[in-house]
């Protein structure tokens, strides 16, 4: 018998270490989505929707808060790229804790998938219900729309565009009647306005705008994007009676509150006071389209040695714009003559497909002679010193640079 235990022990060994192996091949498995929450600096704030309503609430206790974010981190979590909006069952939920970044996570759930801020979906099996039921939430508030859920913006838009169920009916505009605004400019990269107090009273405003998008005849809130927080400066302003002031909203930056819209009738809000109804727009892959079709010879240019964009005026407001490959050599007459004229905006647009430094496309004028319009800049006036004259055409290149490419 004695002679059997070494054999046993033997036996034996092998089991334990599979049994460790499968404990370890479990915690790979772990998502660990929420590794850099921080509940030692913050509280969690669920929601849940049951489909027509929805109820936020915060609940704080550290230990607890710890033990909740412990269990999602253990989630296996695996990123799909075929859900839709349309495969959300209700109740649905959302969390939301801050992180070590500042940032904070805000995620949605609903039927097995999580979707977080950042627009990233996974598969999740985790028991939301269990954690909104088994708590006290303070602070409890009400919403009326998956769009004002966490991931908002993704709940609330499709392959199709703007979903109207899933959006909030915009609030009645409240300004006075003797404030205007009025649309300067509104393209995929920026809204320019201009407000006017026609009363006889200051009009106290801050920096806060709202979008509204026009749906089945009724106007619903744009909900913002979701990938970091936002906030508007707590200032006040004043436009006195007479005066009028210019003000712009940019889709574009590090992170705009708004961008990649999808087609529609869109209006702009500045407490209570809507830009002029009926303003449309297409989104960048719906202009890029169209102007394949327009200009098929911008597209597809080889980027070997740069680009170089020439630009001349048809009036003193009135900007054409063509481009070819770069070949350094001074481009024929017969070469600028073939240029199809685009606008500033349309050439924006096209440049924007191209993968290229900006410092690696030249932008020239050129006094095209279809035009009878002569500007400043090619006069040379008697007795004038030749470097102003070059420093005029320097400053005035400039300038086109900085429509077209935006250096500055």
């Amino acid at each position: 018998m004695h002679k059997l235990i070494p054999v046993l022990m033997l036996i034996c060994l092998p089991l334990v270490l599979v049994g460790c192996s499968k404990d370890r091949e479990k915690q790979s498995d772990a998502s660990n989505l929420f590794d850099q929450a921080s509940p030692e600096s913050s509280v969690i704030i669920m929601s849940v929707f049951d489909g027509t309503t929805g109820t936020y609430g915060s609940f704080c206790d550290l230990e607890e808060e710890q033990h909740i974010v412990d269990m999602l981190n253990r989630v296996a979590a695996v990123k799909t790229e075929n859900w839709t909006p349309e495969l959300i069952k209700f109740p649905a939920y959302g969390f939301e804790i801050g992180s070590k970044d500042g940032n904070g996570y805000r995620a949605f759930w609903s039927d097995g998938y999580l979707v977080m801020r950042d627009g990233s979906v996974y598969k999740f099996d985790f028991d939301f219900a269990k954690i909104w039921n088994e708590h006290e939430w303070r602070e409890l508030y009400k919403v009326d729309a998956l769009a004002e859920m966490p991931a908002g913006r993704y709940l609330a838009q499709n392959e199709n565009g703007w979903i109207a169920e899933n959006m909030s009916l915009a609030n009645e505009l409240t300004g006075p009647a003797y404030i205007t605004m009025k649309c300067i400019e509104w393209t995929d990269e920026i809204i320019r306005y201009e407000l006017e107090n026609k009363g006889s009273a200051d009009w106290m405003y801050g920096d806060t705008y709202s979008l509204e998008v026009m749906l089945d005849g009724n106007w619903y809130s744009v909900p913002m994007n979701c990938d970091l927080n936002y906030s508007f400066k707590s200032i006040a302003n004043y436009l006195k009676p007479g005066e009028t002031v210019q003000g712009s909203v940019s889709f574009t930056g590090d992170h705009p509150y708004y961008s990649n819209l999808p087609k529609g009738r869109y209006r702009l809000v500045i407490e209570g006071v809507a830009m002029e109804a009926g303003e449309i727009r297409e989104t960048v892959s719906d202009k890029i389209d169209s102007l394949m079709e327009k200009f098929p010879e911008y597209f597809g240019l080889s980027t070997a040695k740069g680009l170089e964009v020439y630009v001349w005026q048809m009036g003193a407001n009135s900007y054409c714009c063509g481009v070819m490959g770069g070949t350094n050599r001074t481009k024929s007459l017969e070469e600028l003559m073939n240029l199809k004229a685009a606008t500033v905006d349309e050439m924006k647009a096209i440049l924007s497909t191209y993968d290229i430094a900006k410092e690696n496309i030249i932008v020239s004028m050129w006094q095209n002679p279809i035009s009878s319009y002569l500007g400043e800049y090619w006069i040379v006036k008697e007795d004038e010193d030749p470097d102003m004259v070059e420093k005029r055409r320097q400053e005035y290149t400039d300038m086109l640079r900085e429509m077209i490419i935006g250096d500055k």
